[in-house]
């Protein structure tokens, strides 16, 4: 019980990486294999993304070659961090990209209305909001 309680706790702190931030990445740079560490920075900054999940967050999105510099991250951390993403949120590879987390979310390019870190729907006036 406690295993199941811990492993739903950790999927839910790390949704957002998964759901929210590849369609703010895709959204804001047009991204879908991997984005540079200052795109999914900035993207990370504006989400407000707490420091516990942002390991997991530029693993994500970026190659293991743009994060070696910036976060001393070594080859096996990456490769763990992206294991522990493919088992909780049953991706399809390790070597997932952008483009295949956007895969089965809410996430269409042609509607900007998307999921905040809040749970609400936020539009921004995108194609059939009335806004305009």
């Amino acid at each position: 019980m406690i295993a199941f309680l811990t492993r739903h706790f950790r999927r839910r702190r790390l949704k957002p990486v998964v759901s929210t931030l590849p369609a703010r990445i895709v959204k804001s740079f047009a991204a879908t294999g991997h984005c540079t560490f200052g795109q999914a920075k900035r993207v990370i900054e504006d989400l407000h993304l707490p420091q516990s999940v942002q390991p997991y967050a530029y693993v994500a999105v970026c190659n293991q070659s743009e994060l070696e510099m910036p976060l001393h991250l070594s080859g096996d951390d990456y490769k763990r961090l992206r294991a522990e993403l493919l088992d909780l949120f049953n991706l399809s590879s390790p070597d997932f990209k952008i483009k295949d987390l956007l895969k089965g979310r809410r996430y269409d390019q042609g509607n900007s209305a998307h999921v905040s870190l809040g749970g609400g729907v936020v539009t921004d006036g995108g194609h059939g909001s009335g806004a305009g």
